[in-house]
């Protein structure tokens, strides 16, 4: 266990130890997570880690969680490889603008890109990352769906290694 020093201001109660956020953000919801988290997650302090898992490669056999230093970029990284050199292109790309929030708020970040089956890999992250609070979406798959391609958020709802908040990015109802 980890004992923070409190202090409190009024009726607010604020802890002094800077936390470790991770969101896990894909293309599709990825905004919504982001601002939920932004709103209702994220404290002053706070070290925020935007994570995304690509497939795993057939070819790499290498850790699903990347190398622990950072790039110039501010980027994660590991061993050049063109396909990871790819994409790691387009997560800086599709990173910016959450970035540059960040940024704006003075929040400290960085970009983990994580590569294999998303369930095991962004558990283990929850794990080699230190963190203490997970943002993640859900795309409310249905219980026909669930069943036969699992979900995700809840693999890593009940796996990770930290509290988990999921959030509903598919608005839709079946």
């Amino acid at each position: 266990w980890e004992i923070g020093v409190v202090v409190q201001i009024g009726m607010e109660a604020v802890s002094l130890r800077k936390r470790s956020v991770g969101i896990a953000m894909d293309s599709q919801g990825g905004q919504k997570v982001f601002d939920w988290a932004f709103d209702e997650t994220l404290r002053s302090g706070d070290k925020v880690l935007l994570m995304h898992v690509f497939p795993p490669y057939e070819k790499l056999q290498d850790a699903q969680v990347l190398e622990p230093h950072l790039g110039a970029d501010g980027a994660r990284t590991v061993r050049d490889h063109p396909e990871r050199q790819h994409q790691k292109s387009e997560a800086l790309s599709f990173f910016a603008p959450f970035l540059e929030r960040l940024k704006e708020a003075d929040f400290e970040s960085e970009i983990v890109l994580l590569h294999g089956d998303a369930r095991d890999a962004i558990v283990d992250a929850t794990e080699k990352l230190q963190l203490d609070i997970l943002v993640m979406g859900s795309r409310g798959l249905g219980t026909v769906k669930r069943v036969l391609l699992g979900s995700v958020s809840t693999f890593v709802l009940h796996e990770a290694h930290c509290p988990v908040a999921i959030v509903r990015t598919d608005d839709s109802k079946e």
